[in-house]
């Protein structure tokens, strides 16, 4: 059984203790900061460089729209940015990312800038992943809403989903479904942690996921 930290949008604000102590890494889906293109203050500075000091796990993040600007250059600093990417962090048991951050925080992405960061998962995932193995989807934007939630859904995400499909879906942006989980059509379990987070704890043997909110 593996556990981690999971959480995202915390604008700035991210408490240490809220974690458990045998976490095996740190996913955070984005927006580590609050309108990051304009200047970052030393308290704000000072407080991840500490904060990713004493975390004793690997911390893999994704770009938000507040990752912009003088925030992405500390993100990349401070944790491990894998926009893009698929890294392996345990054996058979993979993290795929998607993220994105324009020139200024306001600026959200449409489908066409997705589709080339899903492009760049999908082309490492064809030469890194097999059969047998375990995927987590970080993203800041969401691959799958409720469908009383007005929020738009991506296309080329959906498309992601259903080539890799992840054990976890963990996803951010939507304020209004922090805390909230539920089972996809495909059988992804899709979660909102929040800036609050939460424990997701991971059974590779009966490829079985379980998500507890922080309190």
């Amino acid at each position: 059984m593996y556990y981690f930290h999971c959480l995202s949008d915390t604008h700035g604000l991210i408490q240490l203790e809220s974690a458990n102590a045998e976490v095996l890494a740190w996913l955070h889906a984005g927006d580590f900061f609050d309108r990051g293109n304009q200047q970052i203050t030393a308290e704000e500075r000072n407080g991840l460089e500490r904060w990713a000091g004493d975390c004793r796990a690997s911390v893999f993040s994704v770009q938000g729209n507040h990752d912009c600007g003088a925030a992405k250059e500390l993100l990349d600093r401070c944790t491990t940015d894998i926009t893009g990417g698929l890294v392996e962090i345990v054996p058979t048991l993979f993290v795929a990312g998607v993220g994105w951050s324009g020139g200024r925080y306001y600026d959200l992405p449409g489908e066409r800038e997705l589709e080339s960061v899903c492009a760049s998962v999908l082309h490492m995932a064809r030469r890194k992943l097999f059969k047998s193995d375990s995927c987590i989807l970080l993203t800041h934007y969401p691959a799958e809403v409720p469908q009383s939630c007005s929020e738009p859904q991506f296309r080329c995400l959906q498309h992601l989903i259903e080539i890799l499909k992840p054990l976890v879906v963990i996803q951010g942006h939507v304020h209004s479904l922090f805390g909230t989980q539920w089972l996809s059509a495909s059988g992804s379990l899709i979660i909102n942690p929040g800036p609050t987070g939460g424990t997701l704890f991971i059974d590779l043997h009966q490829r079985r996921a379980r998500f507890v909110a922080s309190k």
